[in-house]
């Protein structure tokens, strides 16, 4: 690639990414493939809430399109007025992600968003059911994020509430499961100021992995934290409340 031509895209790139910032992303939720119609005319930049570390290109002709690949996201860049390609994502923490992107629209600023990277999950290291407690903690809380039924679960409305000065912790929801049990609690900080979480504040035993939405809670913001338990750790504080 010469001189002029490095110069050409670096500008493409900053135009691109200018537009990303001032215009008002299109959320999109990932699942499976991911399906964008988008104007031809000029570069198509996809934002997303998780880094990537690679990014494959698949197209009929090469000349059609081009790929740049950010650290949260990318832009494509159409050579053609019709086009069809598909972009497979892998994410820094293992997850593939398909993106589908043909002509047809208007917008050219897009985010992805995948629900479960809105959450900072914190896994103890030790075998879940799988052997793979991390990818299978991860897989859980995923499902249940998406409002899918959890396989081999109950779900049930537990409410539980604990006050404290600062903040309040309201349980909304349980889903228990032959050996582990999942709970879903809002946390609302009621002080006077902006409150500091991290996942490691929420273990205690028997717990085996933590997903806390954000760090950082505002004064009146309500988060939500979903907790993974060993189902004969909460079987034992049940008979002992008795």
């Amino acid at each position: 690639m010469n001189k002029i031509t490095d110069i050409l895209t670096f500008s493409v790139l900053i135009i691109a990414l200018s537009a990303q910032l001032s215009a008002a992303p299109l959320l999109i939720s990932i699942d499976k493939a991911i399906e964008i119609k988008a104007t031809s005319d000029r570069p198509i930049t996809v934002g997303t809430n998780f880094e990537i570390e690679t990014a494959e290109l698949i197209v009929v002709d090469k000349e059609h399109a081009s790929l740049k690949l950010l650290r949260k996201g990318f832009i494509l860049i159409p050579r053609i007025a019709k086009f069809k390609v598909t972009i497979v994502l892998s994410a820094r923490d293992g997850s593939v992600y398909t993106v589908n992107i043909e002509d047809g629209g208007k917008k050219s600023v897009f985010r992805v968003e995948d629900p479960l990277q809105l959450f900072n999950t914190s896994v103890k290291k030790f075998n879940f059911e799988s052997g793979k407690m991390d990818q299978d903690a991860r897989n859980i809380i995923k499902t249940i994020l998406l409002k899918k039924p959890l396989s081999g679960f109950e779900k049930s409305l537990s409410s539980q509430t604990i006050d404290t000065e600062q903040y309040n912790l309201t349980r909304v929801e349980r889903h228990t499961g032959s050996r582990y049990v999942v709970d879903g609690w809002n946390i609302t900080n009621i002080s006077n100021e902006s409150l500091y979480f991290n996942e490691e504040d929420f273990y205690t035993s028997g717990i085996l992995a933590v997903a806390l939405e954000k760090n950082r809670v505002l004064k009146g913001e309500t988060v939500f934290l979903y907790i993974i338990i060993n189902k004969n750790t909460v079987f034992e504080a049940e008979k002992r409340e008795r």
